[in-house]
């Protein structure tokens, strides 16, 4: 990979795969980990969690709370709003109530929105 950094964790993106940890990084690949390509998330502190939603998108999340989501297969993210924001170790989709967040302020479900 072209990062030395931290990596967290690796996400379905549908038509590829992505890595992301560290200081908001995230890389990008569509030949089964052959090449990775950097992708801007938006995300300034380092990404901690993921999901793939029910309808395709892939959520990315970082320390702070702070979500974006891609639904061209991880090229591009944009930022959500949280209706209930918090400091994020966890995501998980429950459609159609929205995102159920873990955090060290515990558990809650929240709405999202496109911002």
């Amino acid at each position: 990979m072209p990062y030395n950094g931290s990596f967290f964790g690796i996400a379905d993106a549908g038509s590829a795969v992505i890595a992301y940890g560290l200081r908001g990084n995230v890389y990008r690949s569509e030949d089964n980990g052959t090449t990775w390509a950097k992708v801007d998330a938006g995300l300034a502190a380092s990404v901690v969690a993921s999901v793939r939603t029910g309808e395709g998108a892939t959520l990315v999340a970082d320390a702070g709370g702070r979500i974006a989501s891609s639904t061209d297969g991880g090229r591009t993210f944009q930022k959500l709003m949280l209706r209930q924001a918090m400091p994020l170790t966890s995501l998980v989709d429950v459609a159609p109530a929205g995102l159920a967040l873990a955090g060290p302020r515990g558990v809650v479900v929240s709405g999202i929105a496109a911002r």
